[in-house]
């Protein structure tokens, strides 16, 4: 049986197999400088990789990688022009995109395939194909490279003025929405864990990451749409001491859910993914800009779409 895996269920997929599995195999193009930390290695665990020279002087293979393996007890062995990505453990495997690496972990996009059954034996064939062919690394080598590996410039670090830009987008829809407190009860919560699971498949996010706006009403509901982008308003004395509130976001919604008509007033919520999350207090300056309308009168932030200049105020605030 084969089961396709996007980038958020790929390490989940990768981890879960390694922590259950007493062997692994992991056929990989590049090593990082802390594969370790990447995965955790199984008592009897070997790694295959395009370590040589010319990749570690390159930076694209690190020695001080493999030598961190080996302090761990896992076997190293060196396959030239090395590409495939293969992780076989005791009774399935996964053939992905992903590299041995902490760069593939969090900055890439990668995908893969989860093989069980009967599918696992011409998998178990290649990666026994590629372990003949290959060459055991001695510590003594490895150190020897690692002397010539480039070392990772560190950045200098960036005044405040260079902060990364709040990934809130200069087009589109922006809701500013007064959040409150709620009490979830065990049906809503379970009614929640099911839709949860279903968005997970539909847009590729894992479903501990999705996070719910509950409550949000039926009119609510029908005007946000999935890509919106959400910003919570904590008022003074919800979840907050503020005398302006709290600001917290961006989010992005997936788009409105009924949970059910046996719930009632918590039937209908928005189901949002969290974007580079940001808490901070407004200044009453800043209060007063967000909450101003199109007409220049103050207004309530409840499910309010805001305008350019809002867009630009909360971008100012959250970057």
């Amino acid at each position: 049986m084969a089961t396709f895996l996007n980038d958020g269920r790929l390490w989940e997929e990768l981890r879960k197999q390694s922590k259950g599995s007493k062997s692994l195999v992991a056929v990989t193009a590049f090593l990082g400088t802390r594969p370790d930390q990447v995965l955790q290695t199984p008592k009897d665990t070997l790694v295959i990789t395009n370590l040589t020279e010319d990749t570690v002087r390159r930076g694209v293979c690190s020695a001080r990688g493999a030598l961190r393996l080996l302090k761990r007890h896992v076997a190293v062995l060196q396959a030239r022009d090395l590409h495939a990505k293969i992780y076989l453990f005791d009774r399935k495997a996964v053939v992905c995109s992903a590299n041995l690496s902490t760069e593939s972990t969090e900055r890439l996009t990668e995908a893969g395939v989860l093989l069980s059954g009967s599918e696992v034996a011409p998998v178990r064939k290649e990666v026994a194909r590629i372990q003949r062919e290959a060459v055991v690394l001695e510590e003594s080598l490895l150190r020897r490279w690692a002397k010539s590996e480039p070392l990772r410039k560190r950045g200098k670090r960036r005044s405040k003025s260079k902060r990364k830009e709040c990934p809130l987008p200069s087009t589109g829809r922006v809701w500013l929405i007064d959040t409150y407190r709620h009490t979830e009860t065990r049906q809503e919560a379970n009614a929640k864990k099911r839709k949860a699971k279903e968005l997970s498949g539909m847009h590729a996010v894992a479903a501990k990451r999705i996070d719910w706006f509950n409550a949000c009403g039926k009119q609510l509901s029908d005007r946000v749409h999935d890509t919106d982008w959400i910003v919570l308003w904590w008022q003074n004395g919800q979840n907050t001491r503020s005398k302006t509130g709290k600001l917290e976001g961006p989010y992005e919604c997936l788009g409105p859910v009924d949970l059910g008509r046996a719930l009632g007033e918590s039937r209908y919520a928005l189901a949002i993914v969290p974007r580079r999350l940001r808490r901070i207090n407004p200044t009453v300056d800043t209060k007063m800009q967000l909450r101003r309308g199109r007409d220049g009168k103050e207004t309530k932030a409840t499910g309010r779409m805001v305008d350019q200049d809002q867009i630009r105020t909360l971008r100012r605030l959250l970057s």
